[in-house]
């Protein structure tokens, strides 16, 4: 039952962005080439920059 709640979760939240331990959602298709080209050292600083979501991922 968690898992299937989850998986509806992670559809809603996630567009391109699903490897790692990490989610991240970016609200259009600017921030989200933005966050693929981004070079800073985590994804949360990226996702920060680009105007994008990021949580961890719940498991």
């Amino acid at each position: 039952m968690l898992e299937n709640s989850d998986d509806e979760f992670i559809e809603e939240v996630t567009t391109d962005v699903e490897a790692g331990p990490f989610k991240v959602w970016c609200p259009t298709p600017q921030a989200q080439s933005c966050f693929s080209v981004c070079l800073l050292p985590t994804e949360k600083l990226c996702a920060n920059l680009c105007g994008c979501m990021y949580s961890p991922r719940a498991i």
